[in-house]
């Protein structure tokens, strides 16, 4: 599939996303970038839940997300693998993890 990574991402109320006041308007670029290059934690022993080679690759995705255009192909496990990044991170709430899932399933804004 295909992205404008561009899109700025909105709320089910149509108001564009804000990371804070000072940030600009978050797109669907900046979002994934932060998604996937969020290690997070195990919840029973407080430590990274990634291991060295799962950093490394989350790193590799990142790059591709960060250079990719509309014409960059991202497969179906590449497309499971950023949901899983997106809806694990505990800071994106529904009202983020819904429309960015929107566009990555091509309901939404492409």
């Amino acid at each position: 599939m295909h992205f404008q990574w561009e899109t700025e991402v909105e709320t089910i109320l149509g108001k564009k996303i804000q990371i804070s006041p000072n940030d600009p308007t978050a797109t669907l670029r900046s979002l994934c970038l932060w998604a996937v290059l969020t290690q997070g934690t195990d919840s029973k022993t407080g430590r990274c839940a990634l291991n060295e080679t799962e950093k490394f690759e989350r790193y590799e995705f990142a790059k591709k997300i960060k250079e990719a255009t509309v014409k960059t192909d991202f497969s179906v496990e590449e497309i499971a693998e950023l949901k899983k990044c997106v809806g694990g991170l505990p800071e994106f709430g529904p009202m983020i993890v819904g429309p960015i899932f929107d566009i990555l399933e091509g309901k939404g804004k492409k």
